[in-house]
């Protein structure tokens, strides 16, 4: 949500580059082993969300 353009132009390279013709399986096993460069955790993106805005995004667990 913060930053859904960025993220659909990851995706769209990510659907052309590696997924479009690739078995569903073979791309379920890559990202079980390989994560992908800019993935972030929930406490990462709730801690990033806090940064920006000064508040944690509806529905974050209070921070620990």
């Amino acid at each position: 949500m913060m930053d859904a353009d960025e993220n659909i132009r990851l995706g769209d390279q990510y659907w052309e580059q590696e997924s479009r013709d690739v078995p569903y399986r073979v791309q379920n096993a890559r990202r079980l082993t390989l994560k992908v460069v800019h993935y972030k955790t929930d406490r990462e993106l709730d801690a990033e969300h806090l940064r920006r805005f000064s508040k944690l995004p509806p529905g974050a667990p209070p921070p620990r």
